[in-house]
């Protein structure tokens, strides 16, 4: 039998691929939990979840979950709080947008 972690060219490869997925996993569980937290610290600050709030933070990126987090005491509305950088987003214009505007 041959062992591939063995191989002078495959068995470097391979311990890359491993590792790399080693860390991916736990990336990914490091962010899962802090989505838990902040579920559970919106959950104590507003109550019960609606569905379409939890789909909101199930969804939400590394980012969304920063800053929702860092916004949780300020904000008295679970709806605000979710919708903040969404409707930011939407009433202002991006940095690229605001570049392309020209006065000829």
């Amino acid at each position: 039998m041959i062992d591939v972690m063995q191989n002078k060219v495959l068995g470097p490869l391979v311990r890359e691929q491993i590792e790399a997925g080693h860390k991916a996993s736990l990336e990914m569980g490091r962010q899962e939990g802090f989505r838990s937290l902040f579920r559970q610290l919106a959950e104590q600050r507003y109550g019960p979840l609606p569905a379409w709030a939890a789909d909101c933070i199930a969804a939400g990126s590394a980012e969304n979950i920063k800053e929702w987090s860092l916004a949780l005491n300020d904000t008295n509305s679970l709806e605000l709080l979710l919708r903040s950088k969404v409707e930011f987003e939407r009433l202002w214009p991006s940095s690229a947008e605001l570049g392309s505007t020209t006065n000829d």
